[in-house]
């Protein structure tokens, strides 16, 4: 009986001291944190790129073991040697990662077409002249003359090169363009042909001299202006272009300039207003094109001349103007 209450509290204690240590977790490390996140960043980069699809077994195991390193670092009875190097779990993850980026690179690697380049200069010959073969080889790790990369004999060529060829029918030229994953084939043909007769050319059609263009002798032009502004307007700068044109056709011609304002303010104040709105469009021009003193003249006439009613906003922007002649 003595015996059996001892094996009971041994056991009871034993019990005690399991649930104890089951129950506290580790906290990891700085540098355990830092390389285990490391490897999670690498596998979530590995799935953008489609490795569950292209890669699902290394990606499967890069997983399971990053899951591994993470709980075997947290339970205080394991040691964690992940911010170690080189470390249990966290080197048996990285290793996993590695194989894992290694599987997605020959995945992009099979999506990469071998290809020759080949091509004729020229691909049409007279009989008895020769055509130059050239090639140049992108994602090969092989080019054979020929149809069949695996025939006895096939001849091996450079990655890149000439070859000259004087064919006496037309031939078609195939090279094997051989990957690492794959076999890409290409054909130039050289066709042999006489050369076309050329017929004279037929004789040249009567020249027709177009009548000479009418040059505009005259152009009048309206540009527009904000309420109590004379700053020129994005919107008239095309407008004042043609004037510009103009000038530049025809270099000597006279240019006068009339400012106006709407009937709002004095006269006084409308008849700076009006004579300011005329210097801005004469400094535009004189800004794009070289223009003498006695060819341009401005003066402003204030409200005195409306175009418009002055009673209506429509109105009043038209009679805020200034109209330009240019003969």
């Amino acid at each position: 009986m003595r015996n059996r209450n001892l094996i009971l509290i041994l056991t009871v204690l034993v019990a005690a001291f399991l649930v104890a240590g089951c129950g506290q977790m580790r906290q990891l490390t700085q540098a355990e944190k830092d390389r285990l996140d490391n490897i999670a960043g690498m596998l979530e980069m590995a799935e953008a790129k489609g490795a569950k699809e292209c890669a699902p077994k290394e990606y499967a195991v890069a997983k399971a073991d990053l899951d591994s390193a993470r709980l075997e670092c947290t339970q205080s009875w394991e040691k964690c040697n992940a911010g170690e190097k080189p470390a249990a779990e966290g080197l048996k993850a990285q290793q996993s990662i590695d194989a894992l980026f290694k599987a997605l690179q020959v995945c992009e690697d099979k999506k990469k077409i071998p290809t020759c380049g080949l091509v004729a200069e020229p691909d049409t010959i007279a009989p008895g002249k020769c055509a130059m073969l050239k090639w140049s080889g992108e994602n090969v790790e092989t080019i054979v003359m020929g149809p069949d990369e695996k025939a006895k004999g096939a001849e091996k060529l450079p990655l890149s090169g000439l070859r000259e060829v004087c064919p006496k029918v037309t031939t078609d030229y195939q090279m094997s363009c051989v990957g690492k994953y794959s076999t890409n084939y290409e054909t130039a043909t050289v066709t042999v042909a006489e050369p076309k007769v050329v017929a004279p050319p037929p004789a040249p059609a009567p020249v027709v001299v177009a009548p000479a263009p009418v040059v505009k002798k005259e152009l009048a032009l309206r540009v527009n202006f904000d309420t109590a502004k004379w700053n020129i307007r994005p919107a008239d700068l095309a407008e004042l272009q043609k004037g510009v044109q103009f000038l530049k056709d025809n270099p000597g011609a006279k240019i006068h300039i009339v400012g106006h304002t709407d009937s709002r303010g004095s006269e006084k104040y409308n008849q700076g207003l009006s004579e300011k709105r005329a210097e801005s469009v004469k400094k535009y021009l004189e800004g794009e094109v070289e223009i003498k003193p006695d060819q341009i003249t401005s003066e402003g006439k204030g409200e005195s001349e409306p175009i418009a009613d002055n009673k209506t906003k429509q109105g009043q922007f038209q009679n805020r103007r200034v109209m330009i002649t240019i003969k």
